[in-house]
């Protein structure tokens, strides 16, 4: 679940970029330090210590293991296609795909094993899901076949010569936002995304841990960075991006919560009542919701301007939330618990269900049913009628 990778246990909270990346370097030397020692100790043979030494391959460079398991394995985020089929996707780069309303499952190849977070489809063929690694994946045959476009390996050159270019054109600002893509390039591929968001087959955006944010004008044939359009000097992790009622909002960790101005063409800050992280965005036409930890989510019928606090009944980080095709809203948690109740206001019941997991996400199944997923795969949970 997005809470799963969650950069601001790390942190005091304060605004120091530059310290902080020195702790994530430090935390990441330290990691690779541990793996290096685990793997002299397993290292026994003659060939270990010379020149025929195995050479341990990365998920970059391994395909998902094809299994009949991976619908049991754990399944971060699942979303129907607007051509009704339903794809979901997980641990070591696992995506299945159903097409007849989850009665059964076909996994897909992937070429690449990283831990996969979310997923999104503009339409019933293209669709788009990023993860771990730096990780996106691109399917333009409603979910049966995915390609690469765009790793940890390749963002950073990414990042450093736009924003190289921008400093030789004079851009302001461009030298803060060189010195965060540099960084980020320094430290490689250990950066997820955790968000996609495609307005159609052409134009969208991921975004992820430390301010990462890019955009594409052609499909990801080519990508732009935004950290200069993006009001968070601070370089908070951004975990969603969604479109809610036209507007498309990103949400982040300690109360970061963003707007795509169009006229200033950058996201802006909406001032929100909570500084605790924010999982993800949702809504329509006339409620807008932010949610995340400790159970705390909030609506808006004005775009933001004003906000009340649900009492969702949760203590666990939300790991998604979503509108029903009958109006009520919907979350579920990393604890395993699932909440249902009026969209504007009002309680929230408990929403038992067998065999209970930790839940990712979820996705409505149209004949009164609902699927959820989580750390050990599917559960098909009846609804209740309004």
């Amino acid at each position: 679940m997005h809470q799963s990778w969650h950069p601001a246990g790390m942190r005091s909270g304060g605004r120091d970029f530059r310290g902080r990346w020195r702790m994530r370097r430090l935390f990441g030397a330290v990691v690779q330090g541990l793996a290096l020692g685990v793997a002299m100790v397993g290292a026994t043979t003659p060939a270990a210590y010379g020149a025929d030494a195995i050479q341990v391959k990365t998920p970059l460079e391994v395909a998902a293991r094809m299994s009949p398991r991976a619908i049991r394995s754990r399944l971060t985020d699942v979303v129907r296609t607007p051509g009704g089929a339903i794809v979901a996707v997980g641990q070591r780069g696992h995506i299945v795909v159903s097409r007849d309303n989850g009665k059964s499952w076909q996994q897909s190849p992937v070429p690449v094993s990283s831990d996969l977070v979310a997923v999104q489809f503009p339409s019933a063929q293209v669709g788009w899901a990023v993860g771990h690694d730096g990780v996106v994946l691109k399917t333009v045959d409603g979910g049966q076949s995915w390609s690469v476009m765009l790793t940890g390996r390749t963002y950073g050159d990414i990042l450093v010569r736009y924003y190289e270019e921008a400093v030789r054109r004079g851009k302001t600002d461009a030298m803060a936002a060189l010195d965060q893509a540099a960084r980020l390039k320094e430290d490689g591929a250990d950066k997820p995304f955790l968000g996609v968001w495609f307005d159609d087959g052409r134009r969208g955006w991921v975004v992820g841990a430390f301010n990462l944010i890019l955009g594409t004008e052609d499909g990801g044939e080519t990508w732009h960075p935004w950290i200069d359009r993006i009001d968070n000097d601070a370089g908070y992790t951004l975990f969603d991006i969604r479109r809610v009622g036209g507007e498309l909002y990103i949400a982040g960790e300690l109360g970061l919560f963003l707007r795509l101005d169009h006229d200033k063409g950058r996201f802006v800050r909406v001032e929100t009542p909570y500084r605790g992280s924010y999982f993800g965005v949702t809504g329509d036409d006339r409620l807008l919701v932010v949610y995340g930890l400790r159970g705390n989510a909030f609506a808006s019928t004005d775009k933001g301007r004003t906000w009340s606090r649900f009492d969702t009944g949760l203590a666990g980080g939300i790991s998604k939330a979503g509108l029903l095709a009958d109006g009520r809203l919907l979350f579920v948690s990393g604890d395993g618990e699932i909440r249902f109740g009026g969209g504007t206001g009002g309680g929230f019941d408990k929403l038992p269900y067998s065999n209970p997991m930790s839940l990712g996400s979820f996705a409505e199944l149209g004949d009164g049913h609902l699927l959820v997923v989580g750390s050990s795969g599917t559960r098909d949970v009846p609804l209740p009628e309004m």
